[in-house]
């Protein structure tokens, strides 16, 4: 006979599950990452490999496509730094998998007058090279439209770069370890920038530590892996 479970990834999408099958049992069990081998990476991401920016960055880094949200992310970059300091730049590292969405971001960064703070970096192969744009990003921004979570925004968090993403990835707990959760829309994402704009050095590695940390507690193979290891032997026992 069958056996009556389901498994979801976060509460969002246990409910989304649910309406689709009423009745079932629903586990939840998130998405992890290996953090051992993330600090490993993070070990070898030396001061050599910083990116050629003097200012603090945001950073963006992902597949360039609409599902992304990064033309939110731009103009709402754009609406921040109108009414703060202009210090900060918006790095963008990704493959264009989408070359007329490309093309648009390229066109919405011109007609936002921020050319001189964006920079499309373009595919980042090497993972050293990756996890040394998340180490010394002032804070890592992915406004993502749907997420089923995000792995993008635990590897961030692991290397203790505060993130700023959206509600609709269901991560739990996020605001609680230090990072900031949006809505996918620019006023609302513009107000998240500011405040990101306004954190002091102490605060900026409080929040990154922080969420590295709730990382380890949630979302690590440590802290995952006995939940698998509890439902497989339930289901052993069925």
């Amino acid at each position: 006979r069958p056996i009556p479970l389901t498994h979801a990834v976060t509460p969002r999408e246990r409910d989304e599950l649910a309406t689709w099958l009423p009745g079932q049992e629903i586990q939840i069990i998130p998405d992890a990452i290996d953090l051992e081998a993330m600090d490993a990476l993070w070990a070898h991401a030396g001061e050599g490999m910083s990116p050629q920016v003097d200012e603090p960055y945001l950073l963006f880094l992902g597949r360039l496509h609409p599902v992304k949200g990064i033309e939110l992310l731009i103009s709402a970059f754009a609406q921040a730094l109108a009414g703060a300091n202009s210090k900060f730049r918006l790095l963008i590292a990704g493959p264009e998998s989408d070359p007329a969405y490309a093309a648009q971001l390229k066109s919405l960064v011109r007609l936002s007058g921020v050319e001189g703070q964006v920079t499309f970096l373009g595919p980042v192969f090497g993972p050293q090279e990756k996890f040394s744009l998340y180490r010394h990003a002032w804070a890592f921004c992915a406004p993502s439209q749907t997420e089923v979570m995000g792995l993008v925004n635990l590897e961030a968090a692991s290397a203790e770069a505060p993130v700023v993403t959206t509600h609709e990835t269901g991560l739990c707990g996020w605001e609680d370890g230090g990072g900031l959760l949006v809505h996918p829309r620019v006023e609302e994402l513009s107000r998240a920038l500011q405040q990101v704009f306004s954190w002091s050095e102490s605060e900026r590695q409080d929040r990154g530590q922080k969420l590295r940390q709730l990382v380890e507690r949630r979302y690590s193979w440590q802290a995952v892996g006995p939940q698998w290891l509890e439902l497989y032997a339930g289901l052993a026992g069925y």
